[in-house]
């Protein structure tokens, strides 16, 4: 009995090691990309130091979405990393009404991470002077026409309705 005992000892790992980095400064982003070749959205997740400001620091470790969601114990973290490993290395994959879904889940971000842009011109590698933070918009519910006549011509004018405001397609920053 004691050699089973002695083989669980060498065999077993007393303590599981922890999968979220213990640096007390360092939090988690998301970074918003395109594929190197095919121009399509991949987003992925880093865990990053941060300066005293709340900048962010080199070196960015990559996380894999993956991984997180066999981490986390929140449903609503589950959906969200579970979403972002859609859009982790999958730039040839058809586009899906599941990948619609991914996307709303994602942009609903219940884990409130901070959200990044990659400037490729900048480095193809992603670093922290590589990336600007980014706001993420709401989801869009309604959009509009409206049409006039004028004269003998139509005008149409669109509008986007976002967060009970009504706005012009060219008033909203929009990258992927």
């Amino acid at each position: 009995m004691q050699a089973i005992s002695e083989l669980e000892n060498l065999l077993l790992p007393k303590e599981e090691p922890p999968f979220f980095s213990e640096n007390g400064n360092g939090i988690r982003i998301v970074v918003l990309k395109y594929f190197r070749f095919h121009k399509s959205l991949c987003i992925e997740l880093y865990d990053a130091a941060t300066t005293q400001a709340g900048k962010i620091k080199n070196p960015l470790s990559a996380v894999s979405a993956s991984d997180a969601a066999l981490f986390s114990t929140k449903p609503d973290a589950l959906l969200f990393y579970t979403a972002i490993s859609r859009f982790q290395n999958n730039p040839t994959a058809a586009k899906s009404g599941a990948d619609i879904r991914a996307l709303k889940t994602i942009i609903k971000n219940p884990l409130g991470l901070r959200f990044f842009c990659h400037n490729a011109e900048f480095s193809e590698n992603v670093s922290a002077g590589s990336l600007e933070e980014v706001g993420v918009g709401g989801i869009l519910h309604k959009f509009s026409l409206l049409v006039n006549k004028v004269e003998a011509f139509y005008q149409v004018i669109p509008q986007l309705h976002l967060e009970q405001q009504v706005l012009h397609p060219r008033q909203v920053e929009h990258r992927f």
